[in-house]
């Protein structure tokens, strides 16, 4: 990148001092009583939070050297996050005080050359961030940034006036930007509101009202009649309790409430097989990576309310028959139920899954389809059907007692048709939302490699060169070291 007349490309350790880390806390409190210390997290890009902060109790020996000040930079030096690492927010007013942690490395600007906004807005610029990226050092899983490579980012710095007008447009045009992302976030949230309602309203048979007054389906009792005996997972009987879900489900048979005409609760063990999963034994590599698809909470969090045809790990025949895994097939619904509870995905093909998994084989009874937007209409409420309060688990007793409010085929049918329609509209729009919010990235990148290539504001002849101020500076930071020297000696201490 070639260097704008007036400016100077100087190492971030001539410029500023690249001050100590900070302090090392293994267990900081929740609550006070102690010092308040940032969180490692605190520092984004350009973005200091200061309110999610921890204690230090009892505070450290010389606190104060720990203490930052407004205006220094804070630069992440450890994450295990790589697009984190060398992150760097200048420290407002209000975070004055605070103590910042070892994996910080807080830096203190001579404000005789720099304003501290100007070197956080470089850190963050593609080409900022290129320079920051190839100095980094990854051991153990977590990235790291050296003080004494950070001493040697070169910065392209214009003169103050500059820096201040620079500073100033990025401001605004980041402010505008804020406002933009702001509006895409809230129409997200509608959305996402939006999906819920229409899952809730098919589960609950509203988008069918219209239908049910002159359709004549086969009545769920018949169908029920042609259903042979199923055979679920082995254990624990079902719990005799009754929770009542928000659509239609519900652990028990619920006596209380209105059900659609024509719908009725049924025990969903008596029209889908309840399956269990397993995980084979990790010591053993014959029992993986041989082709059959194992399904894991990531997998299903990856691809919450769709199907799943690949999974990132696969086991091997060997695998299965030395555990209780077996192969399900194509149409099973599978829930997760442990500690990530409430992801919900539907087979695309056979494959076996982890014990973090209750799975359904449906009957004729139920479409596959139903049964999967059933679940995801109790959204985080179905977590009400398990127990634990640090890790919700929901446990075979309540699965084997779980009920469900259920339509005659045909609606169920007109019931997901009209869901998936309306889910795909929903699907349109928020992946406008996130190009938008992609484009917003892309625009700031832009407005920040602008502004290091002096196309953001305009030079001014009033503005002078960086180079003369920076001999300036250097020349009297030489005088007073010599300065310093000088008394040291006359009181007899070695130069």
């Amino acid at each position: 990148m070639t260097t704008p007349s007036g400016w100077s490309e100087k190492t971030l350790n001539e410029i500023a001092l690249v001050v100590r880390n900070g302090v090392f806390v293994s267990r900081p409190r929740e609550t006070p009583p102690g010092s308040p210390i940032l969180r490692i997290s605190a520092v984004r890009p350009m973005q200091l939070n200061t309110v999610d902060v921890r204690y230090v109790h009892p505070s450290p020996p010389r606190v104060k050297e720990f203490e930052v000040s407004e205006g220094d930079l804070l630069f992440t030096r450890y994450s295990g996050t790589r697009d984190f690492v060398g992150a760097c927010a200048v420290v407002p007013g209000k975070a004055a005080g605070l103590l910042h942690p070892d994996k910080l490395i807080r830096v203190v600007v001579d404000p005789r050359l720099a304003v501290p906004q100007i070197i956080a807005a470089y850190a963050s610029s593609p080409d900022g961030r290129r320079w920051l990226e190839s100095v980094m050092r990854t051991t153990a899983g977590q990235t790291g940034l050296a003080g004494g490579d950070l001493r040697r980012f070169p910065i392209p710095l214009p003169p103050l006036g500059e820096q201040a007008r620079i500073v100033a447009a990025i401001e605004e045009a980041f402010s505008k930007l804020d406002a933009g992302e702001a509006g895409l976030r809230t129409v997200r949230q509608l959305l996402k509101r939006m999906r819920e309602a229409v899952l809730s309203a098919g589960c609950r048979g509203e988008l069918t009202e219209d239908w049910r007054r002159s359709a004549s389906p086969i009545p769920v009792s018949q169908t029920l009649s042609t259903i042979e005996t199923v055979t679920s997972a082995k254990g624990r009987d079902a719990t005799t309790d009754v929770l009542r879900g928000r659509c239609a489900l519900a652990v028990g048979k619920p006596t209380e409430g209105m059900t659609p005409a024509g719908w009725e609760w049924v025990p969903l063990a008596t029209i889908a097989r309840l399956e269990s999963g397993h995980t084979p034994s990790r010591r053993h590599s014959e029992y993986w990576d041989d082709g059959i698809p194992w399904l894991s909470i990531k997998d299903a969090r990856d691809r919450h309310g769709g199907c799943v045809s690949t999974t990132l790990q696969t086991v091997s025949p060997a695998g299965l028959a030395n555990s209780s895994a077996r192969i399900l097939p194509a149409g099973t619904v599978s829930l997760s139920r442990t500690a990530s509870v409430g992801y919900v995905v539907t087979m695309a093909r056979p494959m076996a899954t982890s014990q973090d998994f209750a799975n359904w084989v449906c009957t004729h009874a139920l479409l596959p389809q139903f049964l999967q937007m059933a679940l995801m209409a109790e959204g985080e409420d179905i977590k009400r059907f398990g127990r634990g309060t640090t890790h919700t688990t929901i446990y075979y007793p309540e699965l084997k007692a779980l009920h469900i409010c259920l339509p005659p085929v045909e609606e169920q049918e007109r019931i997901v048709a009209e869901v998936e329609r309306q889910i795909s509209f929903i699907s349109v729009c928020e992946s406008a939302v996130d190009a938008g919010l992609a484009h917003s990235g892309v625009l700031r990148r832009s407005v920040l490699k602008a502004a290091f290539e002096g196309r953001l504001v305009s030079q001014e002849p009033s503005d002078g060169s960086v180079t003369a101020l920076l001999e300036q500076v250097h020349a009297d930071r030489a005088r007073n070291e010599e300065s310093a020297g000088g008394r040291r000696r006359k009181r007899g201490e070695a130069p």
